[in-house]
């Protein structure tokens, strides 16, 4: 071995997982978080500064990769925007300025002919052990892992929300079962602020053309939302 080498320790291969890509990527014990990032980059397309490497949890880039979990055969997630989505961005942005408009009209993402029902489910309150919900802020939800706990569904039952990047998939779990719904169904993702419980949102995940076909999640943290819309649409 050369002396670096022998100072970053054994090398053993990983796989890196970013929206339906995998690649397998050799790196060394004591090798750098950053230094990762920097081959996953030429693959993903994904600069250093916008990548968000995850197992188990947010992985930083000052840690070695055995201080952070990592072995042979792990895969890790990658979150972030590509160099091309950014751009795509930017033109939309660009195009948007320079488009004459109509001023937006706020619509509500709840039906307001069924806001009995949802106020029944809202009644409840801010279910015990929720994530605490935070106005004027916007967080990854790589941050909690991917997981969104004790969040209402439309019947007023606690679920946790997962969400399977790897399998492009939610898993929406209570107690006593599973539901494994592919986010290729969902056609949008709306939410609207509840009133009287700052930091709390209505999600609405829209998998039809009627509101009958909608899912209703009370009591998501207001923070995680408009990353949960960009998960679930990317």
């Amino acid at each position: 071995k050369r002396p670096m080498e022998e100072e970053l320790g054994d090398e053993f291969e990983i796989t890196v997982a970013f929206k339906k890509d995998k690649w397998p990527i050799k790196v060394r014990e004591r090798e750098l978080i950053g230094s990762i990032k920097a081959k996953v980059a030429p693959l993903s397309g994904v600069p250093v500064e916008n990548q968000k490497l995850m197992f188990k949890s947010l992985l930083v880039d000052s840690n070695t990769a055995v201080a952070s979990g990592l072995k042979a055969g792990l895969k890790v997630m990658l979150i972030g925007t590509s160099k091309m989505e950014i751009q795509k961005e930017q033109l939309n942005s660009v195009i948007a300025s320079v488009t004459p408009s109509l001023p937006p009209k706020h619509q509500s993402a709840i039906d307001p002919s069924s806001s009995v029902e949802h106020t029944k489910v809202i009644d409840k309150g801010v279910p015990e052990g929720a994530v605490v919900g935070v106005v004027g802020h916007k967080a990854h939800l790589a941050e909690q892992g991917n997981v969104i706990k004790n969040v209402y569904d439309k019947r007023g039952d606690l679920v946790r929300l997962t969400f399977k990047l790897e399998d492009n998939q939610l898993w929406i779990g209570t107690k006593a079962h599973t539901h494994k719904l592919s986010m290729a169904q969902i056609r949008n993702v709306t939410y609207e602020a509840i009133a009287g419980h700052s930091g709390y949102a209505i999600l609405v995940l829209h998998l039809g053309q009627t509101d009958k076909s909608n899912m209703y999640y009370y009591f998501v943290p207001l923070q995680f939302c408009d990353d949960i819309k960009r998960v679930i649409l990317s």
